[in-house]
């Protein structure tokens, strides 16, 4: 009896919430109760925290500072250099933490593109195994796989532990040398710095609920980052632990839109959407840290998203762009062959018929992107924001390093 060919199965890699997601009936609605969670969170700390500031010219004042414009002299923007930071004035922390909330969406998924893409791939001939062999170093590579990513769920209460004690590390320090040091006008203070946390929302000085939110949704965010990653990077070995006995073609046809190649596009629609937000939350975070908070969770994460922003934005580009350009070579010339091969004694319009045949079959080869999965479009947009994203984290975590 032959064994069948395994599909990734990452979800045993995160046990805390995707994994009983993938279980259950209506992932998709599940999927939503994070941000269900931080929506109710934020509205609770908002109503404990209601000062009536002048939120919304606040906002502007700030960020006019952050940005290096002068202070304003008059209008909206123009307000005094307040230290009371309510989660109305506090946009950053906010913002953070809707990103992780989201990010079990994206994950679930790029998981799922990860859950059909030997399959798929097998069936539309985008994966080609070449000698008889290779099928079996198929199975042992996936099922290796999917076996690491059960470590890695066992993984998960440690890891979590590690981050929750990094995240209490950094309240401490904020509780110690104050918050929000980048939003002073004039000289820095660390009397402002440490007035502008008595009065933050995340502060146990204002409230209890809020420190605790904070915390425990950092803690639970920069979790399922590491555990995606970790996954993530897993499948990147799968399939370079595979580069002698896979190679990569294409569908020609075209019946699902990517040459073959759709869980591909899905899980990196997902991943590159989580390497672009997550840069966002990196700096919306660092811009309220004190200098040399950078030990910590920011760590980490930052750590995290430098290393695992060019492995998965280069490895398609080097690992199967050329193996693509080999196919269209191989199959451009097998198809060559046959027109050459074609019996000259068959009657003109047969010939030229089996001609045209194959001549749209190699016109249809040669447009096959070197990326299938990937529109221009796709690649701008996503380097585009990376480099925005890496301009603005470098000179944070500079500052907070220094």
């Amino acid at each position: 009896m032959t064994t069948p060919i395994p599909d990734f199965n990452p979800y045993p890699g995160e046990v805390s919430f995707l994994y009983p997601v993938s279980r259950s009936s209506r992932p998709p609605l599940f999927a939503t109760v994070p941000l269900a969670i931080v929506a109710i969170g934020m509205l609770t700390v908002f109503i404990l925290q209601f000062h009536g500031v002048e939120s919304v010219g606040r906002i502007c004042a700030d960020l006019r500072h952050i940005v290096g414009l002068e202070p304003a002299e008059s209008g909206m923007c123009y307000l005094d250099d307040s230290a009371e930071f309510p989660i109305t004035r506090d946009i950053y922390s906010v913002l953070a933490a809707l990103i992780l909330a989201v990010t079990p969406i994206l994950i679930r998924r790029q998981w799922s593109g990860y859950a059909e893409l030997i399959t798929h791939m097998l069936g539309r001939g985008t994966i080609i195994l070449p000698q008889p062999g290779d099928r079996d170093v198929l199975i042992f590579e996936v099922s290796k796989a999917n076996r690491d990513f059960e470590r890695i769920g066992r993984l998960g209460p440690w890891i979590m532990l590690t981050i929750a004690i990094a995240m209490f590390a950094v309240m401490t320090t904020e509780s110690r040398f104050g918050v929000f040091h980048l939003f002073q006008s004039g000289n820095p203070s660390e009397a402002w710095a440490k007035s502008a946390y008595t009065s933050w929302w995340a502060s146990p000085d204002t409230n209890w609920i809020g420190p605790i939110f904070y915390i425990l949704m950092g803690t639970w965010g920069l979790y399922l980052i590491s555990q995606q990653n970790l996954v993530g990077l897993r499948v990147i070995w799968t399939f370079w632990s595979l580069r002698h006995s896979i190679q990569f073609g294409a569908d020609a046809s075209n019946v699902d839109g990517y040459f073959g190649w759709r869980p591909m596009r899905t899980l990196l629609a997902a991943t590159y959407t989580e390497i672009v937000i997550h840069g966002v939350g990196l700096i919306t975070v660092g811009l309220t840290l004190p200098p040399g908070a950078f030990i910590g969770p920011l760590s980490v994460a930052a750590f995290q998203w430098l290393l695992t922003l060019p492995i998965f934005l280069l490895f398609p580009f080097f690992f199967i762009g050329p193996k693509i350009a080999a196919y269209k070579t191989r199959e451009i010339a097998r198809l060559d062959s046959q027109i050459l091969a074609i019996d000259p004694s068959l009657p003109e319009h047969e010939r030229i018929a089996i001609e045209d045949t194959f001549s749209g079959r190699i016109e249809l080869i040669r447009n096959i992107p070197r990326l299938p999965f990937r529109s221009l479009r796709d690649t701008s947009l996503f380097i585009l924001a990376s480099t925005a994203d890496s301009l603005a984290v470098a000179p944070i975590l500079l500052i907070l390093i220094l």
